[in-house]
Protein backbone atom coordinates (compact mmCIF):
# COMPACT_ATOMS: atom_id res chain seq x y z
CA UNK A 1 0.00 0.00 0.00
CA UNK A 2 1.56 3.54 -1.21
CA UNK A 3 2.24 5.55 2.41
CA UNK A 4 -0.33 8.36 0.97
CA UNK A 5 -2.86 6.34 0.81
CA UNK A 6 -2.80 5.51 4.29
CA UNK A 7 -1.91 9.18 5.49
CA UNK A 8 -4.37 10.88 3.31
CA UNK A 9 -7.27 9.52 5.52
CA UNK A 10 -5.29 10.55 8.45
CA UNK A 11 -4.81 14.51 7.56
CA UNK A 12 -8.66 14.81 6.39
CA UNK A 13 -9.15 14.10 9.71
CA UNK A 14 -6.95 16.21 11.15
CA UNK A 15 -7.59 19.14 9.02
CA UNK A 16 -11.62 18.89 9.97
CA UNK A 17 -10.77 18.25 13.83
CA UNK A 18 -8.52 21.06 13.80
CA UNK A 19 -10.86 24.11 12.14
CA UNK A 20 -13.74 24.31 14.14
CA UNK A 21 -16.59 26.70 12.71
CA UNK A 22 -16.34 29.90 14.31
CA UNK A 23 -18.98 30.63 18.05
CA UNK A 24 -22.13 32.59 16.80
CA UNK A 25 -22.38 34.91 19.66
CA UNK A 26 -25.47 33.83 21.77
CA UNK A 27 -28.44 36.63 22.26
CA UNK A 28 -28.51 36.96 26.44
CA UNK A 29 -31.75 35.10 27.54
CA UNK A 30 -33.71 37.25 29.66
CA UNK A 31 -34.44 35.53 33.02
CA UNK A 32 -38.12 34.22 33.42
CA UNK A 33 -40.47 36.09 35.18
CA UNK A 34 -40.69 34.37 38.61
CA UNK A 35 -43.55 35.60 41.09
CA UNK A 36 -42.47 36.98 45.00
CA UNK A 37 -45.11 35.97 47.41
CA UNK A 38 -46.02 39.51 49.77
CA UNK A 39 -47.56 38.61 52.60
CA UNK A 40 -48.61 41.85 53.62
CA UNK A 41 -50.81 42.19 51.25
CA UNK A 42 -53.63 39.43 52.38
CA UNK A 43 -53.07 39.97 56.29
CA UNK A 44 -56.84 40.86 55.27
CA UNK A 45 -57.38 36.97 55.88
CA UNK A 46 -56.06 36.48 59.55
CA UNK A 47 -59.09 35.49 60.90
CA UNK A 48 -61.58 34.07 58.17
CA UNK A 49 -62.45 30.92 57.32
CA UNK A 50 -60.17 29.11 55.01
CA UNK A 51 -61.55 27.20 52.13
CA UNK A 52 -60.79 26.89 47.94
CA UNK A 53 -61.91 30.48 47.50
CA UNK A 54 -60.22 32.41 50.12
CA UNK A 55 -56.91 30.50 49.52
CA UNK A 56 -57.23 32.05 45.41
CA UNK A 57 -57.82 35.41 46.28
CA UNK A 58 -55.29 35.28 48.97
CA UNK A 59 -52.04 33.66 46.46
CA UNK A 60 -53.51 36.21 44.19
CA UNK A 61 -53.28 38.94 45.96
CA UNK A 62 -50.07 38.16 47.73
CA UNK A 63 -48.36 37.69 43.78
CA UNK A 64 -47.24 34.46 44.57
CA UNK A 65 -47.39 31.33 42.61
CA UNK A 66 -48.04 28.65 44.67
CA UNK A 67 -50.18 28.66 48.27
CA UNK A 68 -51.09 26.11 50.90
CA UNK A 69 -53.24 25.72 53.61
CA UNK A 70 -51.60 24.23 56.69
CA UNK A 71 -54.05 22.33 59.08
CA UNK A 72 -52.85 21.77 62.90
CA UNK A 73 -50.93 18.79 62.82
CA UNK A 74 -50.29 18.60 58.99
CA UNK A 75 -46.89 17.80 57.85
CA UNK A 76 -44.80 20.17 55.59
CA UNK A 77 -41.99 20.29 53.75
CA UNK A 78 -39.51 22.26 55.66
CA UNK A 79 -37.83 24.09 52.06
CA UNK A 80 -38.23 27.79 52.23
CA UNK A 81 -40.06 29.10 48.55
CA UNK A 82 -39.96 32.29 48.67
CA UNK A 83 -42.95 31.80 45.82
CA UNK A 84 -44.99 30.32 48.14
CA UNK A 85 -47.83 31.54 50.50
CA UNK A 86 -48.85 29.37 53.78
CA UNK A 87 -52.07 30.01 55.41
CA UNK A 88 -52.09 28.75 58.84
CA UNK A 89 -55.03 27.63 60.13
CA UNK A 90 -56.56 26.55 63.59
CA UNK A 91 -58.24 23.40 64.58
CA UNK A 92 -61.86 25.58 63.30
CA UNK A 93 -59.99 25.91 59.89
CA UNK A 94 -59.68 29.88 60.27
CA UNK A 95 -56.84 31.33 59.11
CA UNK A 96 -54.54 32.28 62.46
CA UNK A 97 -50.95 33.57 60.27
CA UNK A 98 -50.37 34.48 56.18
CA UNK A 99 -46.67 33.93 55.30
CA UNK A 100 -44.47 33.54 52.39
CA UNK A 101 -41.99 30.31 52.71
Amino acid sequence: MHPCKTVLPFLLLLAACSNPAPATPASPTPAPETAVCNADHVQWAVGQLADAALLARAQKASGSETARILTPGSVVTMEYNHQRLNLKVDKDNRVEAAYCG
